[in-house]
């Protein structure tokens, strides 16, 4: 497996017209400020390369910026992190449906305390546990009404996050190792 490869992944881009970063420009615009084998998934915001210039998350958000005009929470992961993601889940995967299971990637590691003091039943019958710098939410419906939003986790936790479906994250990691 290829461990060089990083993800970039980008919050609500593409999402309800607002926040429009068209991949192809995207890639050519990260090529021209330093990424290599830039390559993306989908167009919601899953982002690969290999070498980077230092800080890549600041560099990248600069170039959305600059050449989009918004302003989008971008949080990083290696092959190998997806890979310690997917190994972690509490939640069998065989007895979820991929569209309802949900793995969020913290911008940086939740302090313990706010943890600790998430509500567990703030959403039932939904669930989420938190190993490390990654959240698993098992929706029952879905996540358009559940109480267990993005901005939710992110006030509780102190950190940014962003969220991918179960079918996402596969992909995404395959095509992180390939």
């Amino acid at each position: 497996m290829d461990t060089t490869r990083t993800v970039a992944l980008l919050r609500a881009v593409n999402v309800g017209g607002r926040n429009k970063v068209p991949m192809a420009a995207l890639r050519a615009h990260m090529a021209g400020a330093g990424f290599t084998d830039v390559a993306t998934l989908l167009a919601s915001g899953n982002v690969f390369f290999r070498e980077h210039p230092p800080d890549p998350a600041n560099a990248l958000s600069q170039v959305i910026s600059e050449h989009f005009g918004c302003t989008v929470p971008v949080v990083l992961r290696t092959a190998d992190q997806l890979a310690t993601s997917i190994a972690r889940c509490p939640f069998p995967a065989a007895d979820c449906d991929p569209k309802l299971l949900h793995v969020g990637f913290c911008s940086s590691l939740p302090d313990p305390a706010a943890v600790a003091a998430l509500d567990p039943d703030r959403s039932p019958p939904d669930r989420f546990v938190v190993v490390g710098d990654t959240i698993y939410v098992r929706y029952a419906t879905g996540s358009a009404r559940s109480k267990l939003s993005v901005a939710w986790f992110d006030r509780q936790l102190g950190c940014t996050t962003t969220f991918r479906n179960w079918r996402t994250l596969g992909k995404i990691h395959t095509k992180a190792t390939a």
